[in-house]
């Protein structure tokens, strides 16, 4: 017999002693079974347990709980009538309500709006009853068209407020997310204020030429705005949309309120005694140069013409910006 190093078993006779576990230390046992647990699966190998025998189908994957995520959802899956209505659009009619919340939404627009009637009325009396020299009809509508540009500069305060300070205060931003289509958003708003050029218009037609009826009737002249009513009131129409279409071009294009309302009462009215000095210059860029031709006093059809190209193209302008703005 050939002996070894001490410890090594000779070859020949049966392996006695601890026997090394596989994957694990020399000389550590299998460890016991311990009683009432199921036998294990085999020695470790340091890999995957087999499979078992193949089937043919994939395994079953058990579905998310109710209420929690699918795979791929960030959040909770909401059910019930609630969440229907939820995910359905707003209409076009309850965006038209919340803008028309919005125009009115504080106490000082409130105050604004309900004021703005008695300053235009007090503007028309300030311009037209002092007046003599009303023997034709441009002569009895100029004062109309002074107390659109004049007298609606407080109503148009609350326009521009709803415009530019939606962006300012970022209460914008509510509306957005109900529905995100900036088009929707900004027909709704251009409702609420066709509804206010409608209320500024019957102000005016009403108050102006009742003012002018007194006064030619104090000067023993005849009153042409009574005999061509219809002709008055586009007059004034046309005068009072281009006023508010030069207030949403100056709130779309500067989205501070301050800002923007400081702009729109210096720019109109010194656009208004400038072209009195400069009509052919100024009338290009004079916002009411189109009412003015429609009303017997306008310079020429280049200027009218340019005029309304020029504040189009500004309304056009800003709505593409407003369409483009970040709302966060």
């Amino acid at each position: 017999m050939t002996h070894g190093y001490p410890g090594q078993q000779a070859p020949g006779y049966p392996q006695t002693g601890p026997q090394p576990m596989p994957g694990g230390h020399p000389g550590q046992p299998y460890p016991p079974q311990q009683p009432g647990f199921p036998p294990g699966p085999g020695p470790h190998t340091g890999g995957h347990p087999a499979p078992g025998p193949h089937t043919g189908q994939q395994p079953a994957v058990p579905g998310p709980p109710p209420g929690l995520p699918a795979p791929g959802q960030s959040g909770p899956v909401a059910t019930g009538p609630w969440a229907e209505r939820a995910a359905k659009p707003a209409s076009f009619l309850r965006l038209v309500a919340v803008e028309f919340r919005k125009l009115v939404g504080t106490r000082s627009d409130k105050i604004v709006l309900a004021f703005s009637p008695v300053f235009l009325v007090g503007v028309l009396c300030l311009i037209i009853l002092p007046q003599y020299y009303l023997r034709s009809a441009s002569d009895q509508i100029m004062p109309n068209l002074l107390g659109v540009q004049l007298g609606q500069l407080l109503l148009f305060v609350a326009v521009i407020k709803l415009i530019a300070g939606e962006w300012q205060y970022k209460s914008v931003q509510p509306t957005l997310l109900v529905q995100p289509s900036r088009l929707r958003y900004l027909l709704a708003q251009a409702s609420v204020l066709v509804g206010v050029w409608l209320l500024a218009t019957l102000v005016t037609f009403i108050a102006g030429p009742l003012l002018v009826k007194t006064r030619t009737a104090m000067n023993l002249q005849s009153n042409w705005l009574g005999m061509r009513p219809g002709w008055t009131l586009g007059v004034i129409a046309l005068a009072t949309a281009l006023v508010l279409l030069s207030a949403m071009v100056i709130g779309t294009l500067i989205p501070n309120t301050a800002a923007a309302i400081t702009v729109f009462f210096v720019a109109v009215p010194l656009l208004t005694f400038a072209r009195a000095g400069l009509p052919e210059v100024i009338g290009m860029i004079y916002p009411l140069e189109a009412a003015y031709a429609m009303a017997g006093l306008g310079v020429g059809a280049v200027q009218t013409i340019v005029s309304v190209l020029v504040w189009v193209g500004l309304l056009v302008f800003g709505a593409l910006v407003v369409s483009r703005r970040d709302a966060g």
